[in-house]
């Protein structure tokens, strides 16, 4: 097994940490509701949302012309 392979595993083995870790329930507050959520459920979405916005807004600032062009 190479490099590579053995950084994915690893990788893998610390986000299955990761997850078991932060099962815990906690509060989400929005401006007109507050929900339960396990931690790590809170977490991945607000992750996504900083992935979405990081991938969009430069695009969106360029007026959707490609940076390579």
């Amino acid at each position: 097994m190479g490099l590579k392979q053995w950084l994915l595993v690893v990788c893998a083995i610390l986000l299955a940490l990761f997850f078991v870790l932060n099962l815990q329930q906690v509060k989400v507050h929005f401006l007109v509701a507050t929900l339960q959520a396990p931690l790590v459920i809170a977490l991945a979405i607000a992750a996504l949302l900083g992935l979405l916005l990081g991938w969009a807004v430069p695009r969106l600032r360029r007026g959707g012309r490609d940076a390579g062009a």
